[in-house]
């Protein structure tokens, strides 16, 4: 296998981006989904909601980075909500190259931006307050691993366990706030966003 390359780190980004597509849960499959489907489901069924993908399309990245022989990482940033005001995840990939890390961090609509170095909450989500930066190793990261599996608990119920800021009922707050959002308008907006990679340096 050739050695692992930034050009070809890219090109898995773009794999993401014209493979996976954007579809439009019911918003009561939320609970029953989100975080509940392995990578071998995510990536099966290629298709993510689109609304809050971030996670789905981050860990379907990362396992495909690790067929390469890269040891990326899985960074959860807790930081405020803009539509709630309390606390909600971001995700993003850590993956050293060489002797340099990348940060590969999807948009909205499966847009990407990448920067050289380590995750920077200014950088990446620079109008929202950041709370907390966690990173977890992902060599356990199998085909049936979900995310609750990779953090070493149950569901959503127990996410406070992990992180010092979540609560269940914030997580309860953003399902609300995302049932709330959820148009056909803004699925056809999002859904002509044409993914693009934006590199910063």
């Amino acid at each position: 296998m050739p050695k692992p390359t930034l050009e070809s780190v890219l090109n898995e980004v773009e794999w993401i981006q014209r493979e996976m597509r954007l579809v439009r849960w019911d918003p009561k499959d939320y609970s029953r989904l989100f975080g509940r489907r392995s990578i071998e489901e995510i990536l099966e069924s290629r298709q993510v909601n689109y609304m809050n993908s971030c996670l789905d399309l981050t860990t379907a990245f990362i396992f495909r980075l690790r067929q390469q022989k890269l040891d990326p990482r899985l960074v959860i940033q807790e930081l405020t909500g803009p539509h709630t005001g309390k606390t909600v995840f971001h995700f993003a990939t850590e993956v050293k190259i060489g002797l340099e890390w990348h940060t590969i961090d999807f948009k909205t609509g499966k847009s990407a931006l990448v920067y050289p170095g380590k995750y920077a909450p200014e950088k990446s989500n620079p109008a929202n307050r950041h709370l907390n930066l966690q990173r977890f190793y992902t060599r356990a990261f199998g085909p049936k691993t979900n995310f609750f599996q990779l953090l070493g608990i149950s569901g959503w119920r127990q996410i406070g366990k992990k992180f010092p800021f979540m609560r269940y009922s914030h997580v309860r707050a953003a399902a609300k706030a995302m049932k709330a959002a959820d148009s056909e308008t803004l699925f056809s907006k999002i859904k002509r966003i044409r993914p693009s990679i934006r590199r910063l340096h």
